[in-house]
């Protein structure tokens, strides 16, 4: 196709999945003092990613939940591709009407995603989920 070449469309060098985002395993979330809290306790990948994002957006309208914590303190290792995933499906919570608070991210982690460059504009963060609990009870940034 014209003009999309480089973007997975017809693309012989670009591997396309067929793993749909139902099969993948999910992100749990759950309400807990008034925020949805979605824990990162499995791999990243494609398919993680776009599960949880399916998920979460839904489950804001399904909650009436504006406040939302994604809890990394699992994470241990993230590419820049599968963060920049995380930044955008919170971008499109906050576009919702979310108050959005990334929490517990490692000191590797963090150092890591600063030396491959990525962006973290726009992003609120916590030292741990406690943290980020309390500031979005106080109405606050964490």
């Amino acid at each position: 196709v014209p003009g999309l070449r480089g973007h997975g469309y017809g693309d012989p060098g670009v591997a396309v999945t067929s793993e749909r985002p139902a099969d993948a395993p999910p992100i749990p979330i759950q309400v807990s003092r008034g925020s949805l809290i979605a824990s990162v306790q499995v791999d990243l990948g494609e398919a993680v990613l776009r599960r949880f994002q399916q998920d979460l957006l839904a489950a804001i309208p399904t909650t009436g939940v504006t406040r939302v914590v994604l809890d990394l303190s699992s994470v241990t290792i993230v590419d820049a591709h599968d963060f920049e995933h995380l930044r955008r499906t919170l971008s499109m919570a906050s576009l919702m009407g979310a108050t959005c608070v990334l929490a517990g991210m490692q000191a590797g982690v963090a150092a890591s995603l600063v030396e491959l460059g990525v962006s973290t504009r726009g992003l609120s963060t916590a030292l741990g989920l406690d943290a980020a609990l309390d500031a979005l009870e106080r109405g606050g940034d964490a």
